[in-house]
């Protein structure tokens, strides 16, 4: 990956292709909260919000499993 500013994400998402979308979905660890397990998602993926196109979404049930859904497109 390479590093590049994005002022508008929600822009810059939309002008890429969907064709050249890949999205997949995981089933994460217990984590006590969604705040802790986006900290969690940053820190092993080396990222910080918006450094790349990539569209992350967290659930969280009542025992507190958590699922995330990445989209990333390029």
């Amino acid at each position: 990956m390479l590093k590049v500013g994005v002022s508008n994400l929600k822009n810059d998402w939309e002008s890429l292709d969907p064709d050249n979308e890949r999205i997949d979905e995981y089933g994460l660890a217990v984590k006590e909260s969604l705040t802790e397990t986006v900290k969690a998602v940053i820190d092993i993926l080396g990222m910080r919000p918006c450094e790349v196109l990539v569209r992350v979404s967290f659930g969280i049930d009542g025992s507190k499993q958590v699922a995330m859904k990445l989209a990333v497109r390029s």
